[in-house]
């Protein structure tokens, strides 16, 4: 019964390894902050409804 439970607890030691290193990658590689949109850059002016003249 003990041999089960060294086991299970060294397993589980492996697994919360994997998932540290795992958050290590996802915070060095996928940014947090999100890039502000730049309203007047040419590439969104084309999103811009032109007005009905009269």
């Amino acid at each position: 019964m003990s041999t089960i439970i060294s086991i299970l607890v060294t397993y589980n030691q492996l697994l919360l390894s994997q998932i540290n290193e795992l958050l290590i990658f996802i915070a060095k590689n996928i940014p947090l902050k999100a890039t502000k949109y730049d309203i007047t850059s040419p590439k969104y002016k084309k999103l811009t409804n032109d007005m009905i003249r009269k």
